[in-house]
């Protein structure tokens, strides 16, 4: 659902006909940080601004590069920001520390370990056939680089069938709140990264065996699953902000769900199920997820055909007839090309919405039209003669 980076390198900006970029840069950067040429080779790399965190340019790296792999990390190795524009295409290169990607069909990942910025209109990562990861473990920022924009597009596919995304790298998407992330094919790599502050607890990749529910788990790698076996020890879950597979309660006895109050995110790359299901709770009426906002991105491989989103099926007549529920997640997941949440077969987009031109006058109504009376008319003193 969100669930949902990369081809041969290719990010770029879209520049309006009057749009100076050497202006523009004077805004972001240095002059000492600035670089002019475009083209990234032998001739032009004594001026590349080696020493910069924060690098302007509109800079391209193709198969006309005569630099070496070697090269090439020396001159970005220290580039943390980068504000304009970058396209690798048709490169030689089995790795990379540069961003637009396409089309490099010895590329095995990206490699920009350090990058933590990024400032453009959209990144494309396709098309390169052997890449089986990213390695871009610290890129946590993506703002749109044009005024009138309010968010980046993303798009990762086209690549090995064993690339993957780290738990880390994942998360790090999911928090950009301005990211459209249009496309992501692959898996989570494993194991997950190990957490600085915080607990990672492993669960299983299926929906059919109860999750162990542990003490302080920060993240769940695998399907969180709660049925009648662990639903006595929900209330340790308070501590979960994210799971790397999706949420499953089935059978139980809860009345509420209350107890994932710092949840964030659902990832369900890799898996052809929905990232939430509730299935078969008779007592359910109500659930609160109090730490989703409009940042939240629920993800699943949203161009592959399976049913991906938040499906709510035979639990209390509470959730099913009330819109709010149903609306509460297609607040999260109302965008193109996604699959609407469902409450008993109900969908948001329709089920839950009337059509106004379609509801009909009550016999009352029609009497109070023909007689000429309004919505503003005190009629306790007419009488009605029939």
């Amino acid at each position: 659902m969100w669930l949902w980076l990369f081809a041969p390198f290719l990010i770029r900006n879209v520049i309006a006909a009057n749009f100076d970029p050497t202006e523009f840069f004077k805004t972001r950067c240095e002059p000492k940080c600035v670089f002019e040429a475009s083209n990234l080779n032998s001739t032009t790399i004594d001026k590349f601004p080696k020493n910069c965190a924060t690098v302007c340019t509109d800079l391209a790296i193709d198969d006309k590069c005569d630099l070496t792999e070697e090269q090439l990390t020396a001159t970005l190795q220290n580039m943390k920001h980068l504000v304009g524009s970058l396209i690798v295409i048709s490169v030689k290169y089995t790795s990379e520390l540069d961003f637009l990607i396409v089309l490099n069909n010895k590329m095995l990942e990206v490699g920009m370990t350090s990058l933590n910025t990024i400032n453009c209109s959209s990144i494309a990562i396709d098309n390169n056939k052997e890449m089986t990861k990213l390695n871009m473990p610290n890129l946590k920022y993506m703002y749109p680089s044009e005024v009138n924009k309010t968010e980046i597009k993303v798009r990762i596919d086209g690549l090995s069938k064993k690339f993957c995304v780290t738990t880390q790298e994942m998360y790090n998407l999911m928090g950009v709140p301005n990211i459209n992330l249009d496309s992501l094919e692959g898996m989570h790599c494993e194991p997950p990264v190990p957490l600085t502050n915080g607990k990672v607890c492993n669960s299983s990749y299926t929906l059919i065996y109860p999750t162990e529910i542990l003490d302080e788990c920060t993240q769940y790698f695998g399907s969180l699953v709660i049925n009648p076996a662990n639903e006595k020890d929900v209330s340790k879950l308070k501590s979960v902000e994210a799971i790397f597979g999706p949420l499953f309660i089935e059978k139980t006895n809860l009345t509420s769900i209350d107890f994932l109050t710092n949840l964030k995110f659902i990832s369900t790359l890799g898996y052809d199920t929905a990232a939430v299901q509730v299935i078969n709770n008779p007592f359910l009426s109500n659930f609160s997820f109090p730490s989703l906002k409009a940042s939240l991105k629920i993800k699943t491989n949203s161009h592959n055909g399976v049913n991906d989103g938040v499906i709510f099926i035979n639990n209390s007549y509470t959730l099913s007839e009330d819109p709010s529920f149903c609306n509460f997640f297609w607040a999260f997941l109302g965008v193109d090309g996604w699959l609407y949440p469902e409450f008993d077969g109900k969908s948001c987009d329709w089920d839950f919405r009337i059509d106004s031109s379609e509801i009909r006058p009550t016999a009352s109504e029609e009497i109070c039209e023909e007689h000429g009376f309004g919505d503003d008319d005190d009629l306790r003193s007419v009488n009605f003669s029939v």
